[in-house]
Formats: structure tokens, sequence, C-alpha cells
């Protein structure tokens, strides 16, 4: 008789024994009914069975069907040690766990419970772990760079110059005009006279490139290099080597243009230059001596022509004067200071060689070179005559006083070897009873001018023996006025005498004017005219002598 049942054991998953549990009866051949689909029905009573089998047979299928395989509820936790129900890996399928970003349906009543998506966010909502829909409004709206890019034109390494930002708020087009970058054909962009460019540095020629890329001049002494601006060479004292040329404009000729190289002639008057060449253009010049035979010939040729109102009191004294006596010029004047007077007198030039005569022994004339000079200095004012003497100078107080206080002091103050005595004519005692009279002064110094040698007339005079030899204008007084020389102070304040005028020696005797007999000539120093005076009243005194 067969045992009653009342326990069945199961093989366990790890397939090491069996799960025995009580079934809760003790039975022998029951029966399992299965429907349609093979399954087993639970409740026999919903559903008719389309077969059956002993329960035996059934757990022996059971255990045949479950050897290998899970159980139908075989997920397992991580707390669940030991347990594996086969993971999945790279090269197998299995179990998975659902992490983050992912969805598991837990609703009982789903239909789709326990099925797997993505864990979508809302639209707009920002939460971790959830993924954003492909239609979320923020991956579609408007929004900018949150860091912002700076293009910065590279010629301004500084970054302070051309600039161009953009932060992704609109749209923009960045070329390499924006940036300041060049075309790619620059690559092969050679410098020209008209166009900017590359240029190619030639090694030993003067410039060089640093590591660095930076064109540099290359400094040093030798060959293929630049002088520095402090190089000693720079300054050192040497001859510059010749570069005239005996061909013209060779090195850029000078001319009234352009400064440059000229030809010098020392032959101012071109005599042995054609004068066609002689012009600026030609860039020929006198050399200084030919300027100065120049001057020379003009300035030395007549002493007389031209007048000059200068100092040469230390050619004077130095002896200069006389070694070269016709190279002064009317005008030029010597001071000579008196040490037991303290007075400083004046010698004034005013006519060259006006006596002299070579070729006749006249009685006026003087062989050797000379010079009329006045002398001007003489404080007191003496009158002509104390008396009217009828235009008689010879015999006058004012004669008289010419030989005995003018002559001495003369040749106190030139020495008696710089004088030149000569014979002068003047008017003597019997001119007022004939209405001439004459006589020669022999060995005369000092003497007044007549009227013909400050102005170049008679103006008051008597003609005759009045004048006599002296009827030529001293060349002073040709170029300036007599007024005007003779109220210089030539740096001697007291010289400027504030009389009203100056003795001549030419006496007014004419029997045609009855009302001026006896009367002497005068230059009024203030007016500038020549008149006439009465021979008493006083006035100054410029005489002149012979200079040698």
């Amino acid at each position: 008789m067969p045992e009653n049942i009342s326990k069945i054991s199961i093989k366990n998953s790890s397939g090491s024994g069996y799960d025995t549990r009580e079934i809760g009866v003790k039975c022998q051949n029951v029966e399992v009914d299965y429907n349609e689909q093979g399954q087993v029905i639970l409740d026999v009573n919903t559903e008719t069975s389309v077969s059956t089998k002993s329960l035996t047979k059934v757990i022996q299928d059971v255990e045949k069907n479950s050897k290998g395989k899970a159980a139908d509820n075989h997920a397992w936790s991580d707390a669940d040690t030991g347990v594996d129900h086969g993971r999945a890996s790279s090269t197998k399928y299995g179990h998975i766990k659902v992490g983050e970003g992912l969805y598991v349906n837990q609703d009982e009543g789903s239909p789709n419970k326990g099925a797997t998506s993505v864990a979508f966010a809302n639209d707009g909502e920002k939460a971790d772990n959830k993924a954003v829909k492909a239609n979320d409004s923020r991956l579609e709206n408007d929004r900018k760079n949150p860091q912002e890019l700076v293009f910065v034109n590279p010629e301004n390494a500084s970054g302070t110059g051309s600039r161009l930002s953009y932060d992704g708020s609109r749209k923009l087009t960045i070329g390499i005009n924006e940036i300041g970058a060049l075309p790619l054909s620059h690559k092969d962009e050679k410098a020209t006279n008209y166009s900017l460019g590359h240029v190619r540095v030639v090694l030993d020629q003067g410039l060089d490139i640093n590591e660095n890329g930076y064109l540099k001049v290359k400094f040093g002494n030798t060959s293929g290099k630049v002088c520095e601006g402090n190089d000693a060479r720079l300054s050192d004292n040497r001859t510059p080597k010749s570069h005239a040329s005996a061909l013209p404009f060779q090195y850029g000729g000078g001319n009234v243009q352009n400064y440059g190289h000229v030809k010098l002639l020392d032959d101012y008057l071109g005599a042995t230059v054609n004068k066609n060449i002689q012009k600026a253009e030609f860039s020929v010049g006198a050399s200084a001596y030919a300027l100065i035979e120049a001057v020379n010939k003009i300035w030395y040729s007549n002493p007389n022509s031209f007048v000059e109102f200068r100092d040469i009191s230390s050619d004077f004294k130095s002896g200069v004067f006389s070694a070269n006596i016709s190279m002064y010029k009317p005008g030029n004047y010597i001071k000579i200071k008196l040490s037991d007077t303290n007075l400083t007198y004046v010698i004034l030039l005013a006519d060259y060689n006006y006596y002299k005569i070579n070729s006749h022994a006249e009685r006026a004339a003087i062989s050797e070179n000379h010079w009329i000079a006045f002398l001007i200095g003489i404080q007191d004012e003496w009158p002509m005559n104390n008396s009217d003497n009828g235009g008689n100078f010879s015999d006058s107080f004012m004669h008289d006083r010419l030989k005995t206080t003018i002559n001495p002091l003369i040749t106190q103050l030139v020495g008696e070897s710089h004088i030149n005595k000569h014979e002068i004519l003047m008017t003597d005692s019997s001119f007022a009873v004939q209405g001439y009279g004459w006589r020669w002064e022999p060995n005369a110094i000092s003497m007044l001018p007549t009227e013909t040698q400050i102005t170049g007339t008679a103006i008051w005079s008597s003609k005759g023996y009045s004048i006599g030899s002296d009827y030529r204008q001293f060349a002073l007084f040709k170029y300036v006025s007599p007024t005007e020389v003779f109220s210089k102070d030539f740096g001697q304040s007291y010289l400027n005498h504030e009389s009203e005028f100056m003795w001549l020696r030419t006496s007014t005797n004419d029997k045609a004017f009855p009302a001026i007999a006896g009367s002497f000539s005068v230059l009024y120093l203030k007016q500038g005219v020549v008149t006439f005076s009465v021979p008493q009243n006083h006035g100054v005194v410029c005489p002149y002598f012979c200079l040698n």
C-alpha cells in the first residue's frame, strides 16, 4: 500500500539540497487538473479541466522543469547576501539595478507595473537625477554665453586698442578684418616700393633677428655691422680725406640756390679766367686773398676816397701808423693825454698829401707823404686881433698865438719828427692900404683853415692872397658836414665847445663891400653857416698842421 504523502521536497536553487515543506494533508493518488494553456487550475469550481496529472507526476515535472531555472520572483536586494540571479555584464544579458535618471513603475494596478522609463523633469523644472525632455522650452529660448569672448587686434598687444567682444546673445560674423588678421595670401606677399609686405633679412648686412623674432640692428665694429652712436671713432680727431676735384660740379657746386663746393680764385679781376664762367651758377668764387686785394685796391688806391671815424691811437703809439701812413682815412683820430695838464687832445686826419708835389720845388709843397691833421681840444677862446687891423693875418694876435702857444703844444703832442714844416701864403699889413698885400710864412707848423679848405668855395673872403695856396677843400669835408665834424666829442665831452663860432683865417677886406672890411670869416658851429666877424670877438680855435 502506498504511503500517505504529507510533505513535499523541492530542490533548492543552489542544487545542493531540497527544501521540504508540509503540504497540510496526507493523501495518495492526488490528481492535479490542467486548463487549455497547460496551467494548473487552482480552483476546479471555476474552470473545467482539460487534463489531469497525478500529484506525484506534477511534482516530478516541477522538479524536472525547475532545475537550473530561477523562481518566478527572483529579484534581490543588496541586503540579500549570497543571492545572485545573474548580473548583466558587457558580455552577458542579466539582471540590472535601475540607477539615477531612470524610473520603475510600481503601480499595482498598472499594466506597466515594473516597466522602466527615463525619469523626466517637468518643463522648466530644475531637479536632481531627472532628465530634460527633448521639447523642454529651455532648449529653445535665447541665452548668452556666460563667459564673454574678446577678440583683440594683434597689432595692439596690450589689448587697449581695437577690441571685439561676443557674449553669444546675437548673431555675429568674425573674420580677419574684425580681428586685424592678415589674409592667407600674405604669406607670399613681398614688400615693394609701393606696397607693404614681408621682408627678408639678409645676414651680415647690418640687420639681425633674435630668438623672439624681433628685428634689430646688428651693432659692432666689423664688416656687416653698424656703428653705434657713442662709438669713440665718431668723435676722435682725424684729418678728413680730400674730396676736392678739378672737375666742375663733381661733388655738388655751390650756387645762388644751393650750398656746396666752390672753386676759389685769387685773381679778383679775373684776368686769367674766362669771365663767362665766373657767375654763381658755375660755383666760382673769390678767395680771401682776392677779396683783400680788391678791398685794398679800392680802399687804399686813394686814401681820400672814404671817411672813417676810428680811433687809431694805438697804431700811432706803436709805430704802425708811421709804417703804413697811406692805409688810413679821413676821420681817423688819435687821442693824446698830457700828464702835466691832465688834458686830452684829439688829432683828426682830414686830407692825405694835400701839399705834396714831387716834380716842382714849390714854396707850399711838401715832398713827404703826410696828413692834414686838425688839433681839437683847445679850451681857450681867442680874438683874431685886439683891434681892427684891416684884414692883416700875418701881424694878428691869432698868428702870434699860433707860433707861441699852438706850435709848441703840437710838438709836445706828436713829436717834432712827425711834423712837416712848410711855407704858407698869407695877407700882411699892405693889404689894407693897397687892396692887397702878402707874404710867405717860412717853416710854418700850424695854421687856421680858409673858407675854401672847409667849404670848397669862397663865400665872404677876398679872393687872392687871403686864400692863396690853400684853395682846395679838405677831403674830410667833401663827405661830412664841418659842423658835424667840429661838434663831435670823440669820447671827450669837454671837446664839444659851446661857443658860437670857429675862426677861419680868410680876410673879408674887399673894396666892393666896405661894410665888412677888416673882418674875418667864421664857421658857426650850431647853425652850420659861414659868415664873418670883427677881429675883436672871441671864438674857438681848431688849427691844422702836417702830420707825417
